[in-house]
């Protein structure tokens, strides 16, 4: 607020000299030396790119209003889940069938409305921005699955605050190196898909579901695969049981308790199930007991820390409730010393967490929107084909 302030008093004083000094249309001199006075005032106010410690200031101003608007979404967020209107039963049938068409006799079934699934970009980018101005009804069409395979992962938004309440809270998850997949096993066959709905791979597992001799029941899963094993680490759908509208804590509490129990085998890779499924275990987030935790090796190539809200159900798209570091940003973000594979990946020119964040940030633009023009010139060249075609035909 006090920066806020500031600036627009700055600017106020600016545009009161240039207004003093304003010449007649008619005077050049005066016009080119107005047009000066203009780029000068406009340049004080900009980021400067060059700088390093100006792009340190100046994410550590937008630092703030990022991280208010992340805490009132999330506010927003749990607030909504107690109101949402989701058929996860439906959803589950769905998945196991790969019906889409069909619209079930259910008054609370909105699978088939008309939805706002994550924007298009590429496998690695797909995300919708979602805002504090956001409404209880925007965001609860957002917060709806697709209709398809494609927007049914929960994925994560950079950690832009230390949450208030991160010790009693949240769960810590180590996330491996690897591809984001959704792993659904039903009618005897194990099914993987990206996160843009495309099925990368078919399988037998052990799962309910996943092969001839477990062809009873269904599973769902949110994995990483790493190209051997199945990192998982949540899970909405096991048997009969669907656990999409459980508390994170509740799942992450029977995913490490009852899953290999249940299912002995799926952590090994036997005939009857081709890739292990490994359990990716939570951890608190007290400070003590991360202290101790941080300070030990991983037992995985690391390419993140997600961060949990305990009390969040499993939705879709990119979620407040989920916050997401890289290893290196971990001894700044929270002040404890870790184990040097976290520093793994460190850039040479880090020069901060936020910065480092607005550095990915700017990547992820470039690259979404070297898509959408590589996919508008793919479009425009077949409509270009169509349209030689049918004059040939003429």
């Amino acid at each position: 607020t006090v920066d806020s302030s500031e600036t627009c008093q700055s600017m106020a004083e600016n545009q009161t000299s240039i207004n003093q000094s304003s010449p007649h249309p008619s005077d050049p001199d005066a016009v080119s030396d107005l047009c000066q006075s203009l780029a000068a005032a406009n340049t004080r106010h900009a980021v400067p790119v060059s700088c390093a410690m100006d792009r340190h200031q100046s994410m550590y101003k937008n630092r703030g209003r990022a991280a208010l608007d992340q805490v009132e979404r999330r506010r927003k967020e749990l607030e909504l889940q107690k109101q949402r209107r989701f058929n996860a039963m439906s959803l589950a049938r769905r998945l196991a069938e790969d019906d889409w068409t069909t619209k079930d006799v259910d008054e609370n079934d909105d699978l088939d409305d008309d939805l706002v699934s994550v924007a298009d970009t590429n496998e690695t980018l797909a995300t919708e921005e979602l805002t504090a101005d956001d409404t209880a009804e925007s965001l609860q069409r957002k917060r709806r699955p697709g209709k398809n395979y494609r927007n049914q992962l929960m994925l994560s938004e950079w950690l832009m605050e230390i949450p208030d309440n991160l010790e009693t809270e949240f769960l810590l998850k180590l996330c491996p190196q690897g591809k984001r997949v959704l792993v659904v096993a039903a009618k005897g066959i194990t099914k993987t898909f990206d996160r843009r709905g495309r099925c990368i791979m078919t399988f037998p597992s052990e799962l309910p579901g996943g092969c001839r001799q477990f062809r009873a029941g269904l599973t769902v899963l949110d994995c990483i695969w790493d190209t051997s094993s199945f990192h998982v680490l949540d899970i909405m759908h096991w048997r009969d049981l669907q656990l999409y509208d459980t508390e994170t804590s509740l799942r992450f509490h029977w995913l490490e308790t009852n899953f290999v129990e249940s299912a002995p085998n799926v952590c090994r890779r036997t005939p009857k199930n081709r890739h292990p499924f490994l359990i990716v275990e939570s951890h608190s987030c007290q400070r003590e007991r991360l202290a101790e935790f941080l300070t030990l090796q991983p037992p995985f190539p690391l390419d993140g820390v997600l961060f949990y809200h305990q009390r969040g159900a499993y939705t879709f798209g990119h979620t407040s409730l989920v916050g997401w570091l890289k290893p290196y940003m971990l001894t700044e973000v929270l002040g404890l010393p870790c184990h040097q594979h976290y520093s793994i990946g460190l850039p040479a020119d880090y020069q901060g967490w936020l910065v480092d964040v607005e550095r990915f940030e700017a990547t992820r633009r470039q690259m979404a929107l070297a898509y959408s023009q590589d996919r508008q010139l793919r479009r425009q060249q077949q409509q270009t084909r169509s349209e030689n075609s049918h004059s040939m035909v003429d």
